[in-house]
C-alpha cells in the first residue's frame, strides 16, 4: 500500500509537496481518508498525483536550462569584458612605462644642458 512518504520518495520531493498536489488533483481522483484520517491510496489516485507532478515540473525543467544558458552567457560576455579591460590595463602600463622613458630621458638632458652651462665659463 502506498503512503505519502513512498509517493514523495519516488518523485523526490517532500511530503508537504505531495499534500499540495492532492488538493490541486480533481476530487474524483482524490485519495480518500479514513477513520484515522489517513490517506488510502488507490491505483487512480497515485496516477493523477504523478501525472499531475510530471505535468508541472516539466515546464520547470525548461525554465531551468533556459536559465543555465542565459547563466552561461552572461559569463562568456562577463568573460570578454575582464579580457578587454586586462588589454586595457596593458596598454596603460605601456603609455606609462613610455612616459617614464620620456621624463627621464627629458631630466638628463635637463641635467646636461645645466652642467654645460655651469662649467661654461663664458656664460657666467
Amino acid at each position: 500500500m502506498e503512503t505519502i512518504s513512498s509517493i514523495a520518495k519516488r518523485l523526490n520531493v517532500t511530503n508537504g509537496r505531495i499534500y499540495q498536489i492532492i488538493k490541486e488533483i480533481p476530487a474524483d481522483k482524490q485519495p480518500k481518508k479514513d477513520a484515522k484520517g489517513k490517506y488510502n491510496f488507490t491505483k487512480e489516485s497515485v496516477e493523477a498525483i504523478e501525472i499531475y507532478y510530471n505535468s508541472v515540473s516539466s515546464p520547470k525543467t525548461d525554465n531551468e536550462s533556459d536559465l543555465v544558458k542565459q547563466l552561461r552567457a552572461d559569463l562568456e560576455d562577463a568573460k570578454a569584458e575582464i579580457k578587454a579591460k586586462n588589454n586595457q590595463i596593458d596598454k596603460f602600463q605601456q603609455l606609462l612605462d613610455q612616459q617614464q622613458q620620456l621624463n627621464l630621458s627629458t631630466n638628463r638632458q635637463n641635467e646636461k644642458l645645466l652642467g654645460t652651462t655651469t662649467n661654461n665659463p663664458l656664460s657666467q
